[in-house]
């Protein structure tokens, strides 16, 4: 279920949820299991939204979806670059 974190009286709200348990490994529409999922949905609120979910990869990395004000985002793409990284054919082993 999804909660609202980092709300202050009238400023901007973060909405984190997680789709940790979707079972994405179970998924096969007949040519073998996805290389890649995604839970992005539209998104029509005023709070910002988090999904983390895990990595096809299965490695123990996290794929973080988000949609936030544009300062937010300049904060988290300030973060150092080990922290969030692009995601990637290479990443994904797809090349």
């Amino acid at each position: 279920m999804a909660k609202i974190y980092a709300m202050n009286g009238d400023g901007p709200a973060v909405v984190v949820s997680s789709g940790q348990h979707f079972p994405a490994k179970e998924i096969n529409f007949g040519w073998g299991q996805p290389a890649f999922w995604s839970y992005h949905f539209p998104w029509d609120g005023k709070a910002g939204y988090v999904m983390p979910m895990p990595s096809p990869k299965g490695n123990g990395d996290w794929i973080v979806y988000m949609h936030l004000l544009k300062w937010q985002m300049e904060l988290i793409e300030a973060s150092p670059s080990h922290v969030f990284e692009p995601v990637t054919a290479n990443y994904l082993n797809l090349i």
